[in-house]
């Protein structure tokens, strides 16, 4: 069945037991699924479908359609959720199905198959089990193109020791060599910890310091008030939750970093990194991030996803690369384009539909 974003916190027990059988992440959690919903509905039609037996929930694909125009063409692109352009990235995610069920997942690619959609992007899947099983059920079942999908980097956190022994030699010297700065110009540095009551207030602040930093750049997409909307649903929810954290680096009394993202289990997933501009030659990213992954560590996590992207900093600090996948299908008409090969409207579609680094990186 497809049902309603409002509708699936009745599911969401039944659904959070079946992503934890899965092994699949945060991303693709009941509450940042209707998050993401209450924030872009505008945006994207919600197809979230649902594989009931016996009164067990045995199969869930969050998925959204899309009308995009391409050269005057309306393209009707579907994909899992928090894929959708010109709105925050919530990934890598996956369809679930219960493992050794393949029965099930065709029945999920069978009422794939019956929503009305041209361009199936299927991409920054989660490379476990049911989402390498679900990319080539998409690859089998329609034509397909490869898509570079990159790497996630993951940080496997010390046992014991200091935090600052996973970065690199030249990143743990520039580190120190701040931090020293920072004692030498008489400034002091402390951690603070955000809690329910913080988020509105520290949301705000990150989407003023975002646009600050990004005015001479091109422009903070934080200008949309939808994307600030988006962060305080979802980390509200997070907390509330008790899924998410939230730090904040004062320099004396100002905010000088902050560090949104999410817990689950002993595994924590870095969402929003951002620095006040001010105190950039202190690179106060690198001191939140010292001291958070400190603190989380504490609190009993021991690794921590830091993104999709290839920022120099995500290798720097010692994060190891870990696959995601995905693929692009199309049907119908477009199809017929996409075996063109070199059809400009092709390349166009791709050029719309492709992730700019901004929306996918953490700054």
């Amino acid at each position: 069945m497809i049902v309603a974003p409002e509708e699936i916190s009745e599911h969401e027990d039944r659904w959070e037991a079946l992503r934890r059988e899965c092994g699949a992440g945060i991303y693709s959690s009941n509450f940042l699924t209707r998050a993401w919903f209450q924030a872009y509905g505008d945006h994207a039609s919600p197809r979230i479908i649902l594989i009931e037996e016996n009164g067990d929930l045995v199969g869930v694909a969050p998925l959204a359609v899309k009308v995009q125009h391409v050269g005057g063409m309306p393209i009707r692109t579907l994909g899992l959720v928090g894929r959708v352009d010109s709105c925050l990235f919530v990934s890598p995610s996956t369809v679930m199905y219960r493992p050794g069920r393949e029965d099930v997942l065709d029945r999920m690619m069978e009422e794939i198959r019956k929503l009305d959609w041209s361009l199936f992007n299927a991409i920054y899947t989660e490379n476990i089990e049911c989402g390498a099983h679900f990319i080539d059920q998409v690859e089998h079942r329609w034509h397909a193109e490869p898509h570079a999908a990159g790497n996630i980097r993951v940080l496997d956190l010390p046992a014991e020791g200091d935090i600052a022994d996973l970065f690199d030699k030249g990143a743990r010297k520039n580190f120190f060599k701040r931090a020293r700065g920072l004692e030498r110009d008489g400034h002091h540095a402390n951690l603070r910890s955000l809690s329910v009551e913080d988020i509105d207030r520290a949301v705000d602040e990150y989407a003023r310091q975002h646009i600050e930093r990004w005015e001479a750049k091109g422009g903070s997409y934080f200008r949309n008030p939808e994307n600030v909307r988006f962060l305080k649903t979802a980390f509200t929810s997070a907390l509330m939750r008790r899924k998410g954290f939230a730090y904040e680096l004062l320099i004396d009394d100002s905010i000088a970093a902050q560090n949104f993202g999410f817990v689950d289990g002993d595994q924590a997933y870095s969402f929003r990194l951002g620095m006040n501009n001010e105190f950039m030659k202190y690179s106060p990213g690198w001191m939140i991030k010292h001291l958070d992954l400190t603190d989380l560590r504490d609190h009993g996590v021991r690794r921590c996803q830091i993104g999709i992207g290839d920022e120099s900093y995500k290798s720097d600090m010692g994060g190891r690369e870990t696959p995601v996948i995905g693929t692009r299908a199309t049907r119908g008409a477009m199809a017929m384009l996409s075996r063109l090969g070199s059809n400009p409207a092709v390349r166009a579609i791709d050029s719309r539909l492709g992730v700019s680094r901004r929306i996918l990186g953490s700054t």
